[in-house]
């Protein structure tokens, strides 16, 4: 039987939003019994849209104890503010609340990582999920709900598989949509199909954003710099090209034994470790030898064709560091694949080291120490030409008056009762520019080329 607390049967009685709803939010709360019919409300707003009052008033509502997970102290403890300030009723007492997984109440604010940390504990989490049965959670809120593609999806997965049909109420503001199909499978299937969405065009006609433009100042890489760079993404874009042709290291893994020496490899915890090897390899065998091993799609819950159909940069990246330094001395003493395979690698080596692809043991296509300081260079001549545009700018709107130390381009949101705000840190939105010096492009970005002052 569940822990009685006290009030806890009343906490919901404790609670009323004492402000005004915003138009969008009363359209969500208006929706949500018909979006919480499969157990899951999943929302994604922009930052500075109320998504914890929102959070809030959906607990108040449910009137169940609940678990809330947050990414970082500072979040928790605006949860725990917003709770106080802009709910709780004069009077009324807050027993039922608690921040210590290890006194949970029957509603508990608390962090991903307090959660993953009771689950290094000795009893792996089996403590903490007999205490939260004990308290009756049955609502799970995740804010900042992209987190959950860290090492505490697993903890938290194991929270919600161990309490009986839960309701799970997910925000976020940044979806993780650039991930492998795989991993957004994972993510939905936690935190359900997106519910409803509120974008920064709708905080701006609410007047609770600021209106805006983005100021953007590119400096080009010239002479040796673009050779340098131009030469190794071609290097890259070569390489990627020969590794997807390359039909015998495919038979080597493939063809001869299908997908025997990933199976062997049964370790679970090591394939999910090294995952961007195994899928980097399951997309190479995909594309040149036309399967995927069927342990790779166990494990990773690969259904259809769900990966990419062919290498880019990224999964070439963790291909490549399994073959030629993480796996390769187990890859060279399996018999069938190291005959075949053994002087390939050799050759890969030589080649990417040649590249410049190699930095102290780790495979990088990407952001190499040598780029980055051709970049870091051009991002001090960046700067040079950013401080002309600057003193141009302000001699330009001062002499029109566009300008006033009160007004500002970045977008500012505002508290939930406030007025919009503004802060000192940069030029109005009504600013224009002279002729040549800029130009609009689509999204309110505006460019400036440098070539031009």
């Amino acid at each position: 039987m569940p822990t009685e607390f006290p009030n806890s049967a009343h906490f919901a009685n404790a609670l009323a939003f004492i402000k005004p709803w915003r138009r969008y939010q009363a359209r969500v709360l208006e929706k949500l019994p018909r979006f919480l019919k499969d157990g899951h409300f999943h929302l994604v707003a922009a930052p500075g849209s109320g998504k914890t009052v929102l959070g809030l008033e959906i607990i108040r509502q449910l009137g169940q104890p609940t678990l809330v997970l947050a990414p970082t102290l500072a979040i928790r403890e605006q949860w725990i503010y917003r709770l106080t300030a802009d709910f709780l009723k004069e009077g009324e007492s807050t027993d039922w609340l608690s921040r210590d997984l290890k006194k949970p109440a029957t509603v508990t604010i608390t962090t991903y990582q307090s959660l993953s940390s009771e689950f290094r504990n000795e009893g792996g989490g089996d403590d903490l999920i007999k205490r939260l049965r004990e308290v009756g959670i049955s609502v799970l809120v995740v804010d900042e709900a992209h987190h959950l593609r860290a090492v505490w999806w697993k903890c938290l997965s194991t929270v919600k598989d161990a309490i009986e049909n839960p309701v799970v109420v997910s925000l976020t503001a940044t979806p993780p949509i650039d991930v492998p199909q795989s991993e957004w499978n994972r993510y939905a299937m936690f935190c359900g199909e997106v519910d409803e969405e509120v974008g920064v065009p709708e905080l701006v006609a609410e007047g609770n954003l600021c209106p805006h433009q983005d100021y953007v100042l590119l400096s080009t890489p010239t002479g040796k710099y673009v050779d340098e760079l131009k030469r190794f993404r071609e290097g890259v874009a070569t390489l990627i090209l020969d590794l997807q042709l390359d039909i015998e290291l495919a038979e080597a893994f493939g063809f001869n034994s299908p997908g025997e020496w990933i199976s062997e490899q049964n370790d679970r915890d090591s394939l999910r470790k090294n995952q961007a090897f195994y899928l980097g390899l399951a997309i190479f065998l995909q594309k040149t030898a036309g399967y995927i091993p069927a342990k790779v799609r166990e494990i990773f819950n690969i259904v259809g064709d769900e990966l990419p159909d062919q290498l880019d940069t990224q999964w070439t990246e963790g291909l490549l560091q399994g073959l030629i330094f993480d796996f390769r001395e187990r890859i060279e003493k399996t018999e069938g694949i190291a005959e075949h395979v053994k002087p390939g690698l050799v050759e890969l080596e030589k080649r990417m080291r040649d590249l410049g692809a190699i930095e102290k043991g780790r495979v990088v296509l990407t952001g190499t120490k040598e780029n980055d300081k051709i970049l870091r260079d051009c991002r001090s001549e960046s700067t040079r030409r950013e401080k002309v545009v600057r003193q141009n700018l302000f001699e330009t709107v001062a002499a029109k008056r566009l300008w006033s130390p009160q007004t500002s381009f970045r977008s500012q949101s505002r508290g939930e009762g406030s007025s919009p705000r503004s802060t000192k840190t940069g030029f109005a939105p009504a600013l224009r520019f002279p002729d040549g010096n800029a130009s609009l492009l689509e999204g309110g970005v505006r460019l400036f080329d440098p070539t031009a002052i």
